[in-house]
């Protein structure tokens, strides 16, 4: 079952590095939240035309330089963070470890350089450890840099919007990091804690929704919520990518329907809760199983 598990991460973590764009931005029509309403503010047609076209590009090669030269050419734009995010997402995808420390830096730059290099360190150790190519010498340091989160302040000359986004970009690394060390470690409660808080910064990351899941149904007694997460976390993957959501899917199915099976003592409801948690992004309370 284990390997079961970690074939799974493995096989969302490729995916959401190869496809994912950063918080789900695919088209200029399919944008959410912060990044669609300040693409709205762009006055400028010719930046506009010039985001729109690096974002709608197809291919991660041409994408992550279209994206960096957009940040060069509009540097006051509202959008630069969000191209710069897309830009690493991209160099990410083609496994260019240099490219995607150097946009991350560059993301990362208003902030004091102790900052900066710990979150690059951490958020390129996470994607090691999730290919189980890495060994969780470095998990102190997400630790670390949740320690000095409280005490960060606005850089000077950045504007508030733009410190929210670096904070969150920040936070995100050292929670989700921290929350699959905890994993590892098989301290499922605090890697339940660390996860938690991860989703409140971004409860569309399959791959955090997943172990997440995991963490959940590994206690014993096991959280209930687990099984929702669960069926989340399929949902999330199959949207993100129809094409290769699939194969991601027949990994994670049989883990999942046989913790639902043996909490529920059959599989009676699955398929409702699969498609019910496509409509939320966390479990109703007091059962999620229960109201199926």
């Amino acid at each position: 079952m284990k390997r079961a598990r970690v074939t799974a991460a493995v096989v969302i973590a490729v995916i959401l590095m190869t496809h994912l764009p950063v918080e789900g931005v695919q088209t200029a029509q399919s944008q959410t939240g912060s990044a669609a309403s300040e693409l709205n503010y762009i006055q400028d047609p010719a930046e506009y035309h010039a985001y729109i076209t690096a974002l709608n590009s197809p291919d991660p090669w041409q994408k992550g330089p279209a994206m960096e030269a957009f940040a060069q050419q509009y540097p006051q734009s509202t959008m630069l963070i969000d191209a710069l995010e897309q830009a690493m997402v991209a160099y990410n995808s083609i496994h260019n470890k240099d490219k995607t420390a150097e946009v991350l830096k560059r993301i990362l730059e208003p902030m004091p350089s102790d900052v900066r290099d710990l979150a690059v360190t951490v958020a390129l150790d996470r994607v090691e450890l999730e290919l189980g190519k890495n060994p969780m010498e470095h998990c102190s340091d997400a630790q670390i840099g949740l320690h000095q989160l409280p005490d960060w302040a606005k850089p000077e000359g950045l504007t508030d919007s733009n410190f929210v986004k670096i904070r969150k970009a920040v936070s995100d690394i050292f929670y989700s990091t921290a929350g699959l060390c905890a994993l590892e470690k098989k301290d499922y409660v605090a890697a339940r804690g660390f996860y938690e808080k991860a989703l409140q910064l971004d409860p569309t990351n399959a791959l955090v929704v997943w172990q997440l899941a995991i963490a959940d149904l590994e206690m014993n007694p096991i959280d209930v919520n687990g099984l929702w997460y669960c069926a989340k976390a399929i949902n999330l993957v199959q949207y993100q990518n129809q094409k290769t959501g699939a194969v991601a899917v027949d990994e994670m199915a049989p883990y999942c329907k046989k913790k639902y099976e043996k909490y529920h003592g059959s599989l009676d409801g699955w398929n409702q809760l699969v498609r019910a948690a496509a409509k939320g992004n966390a479990p109703p309370s007091p059962d999620p199983v229960a109201k199926q």
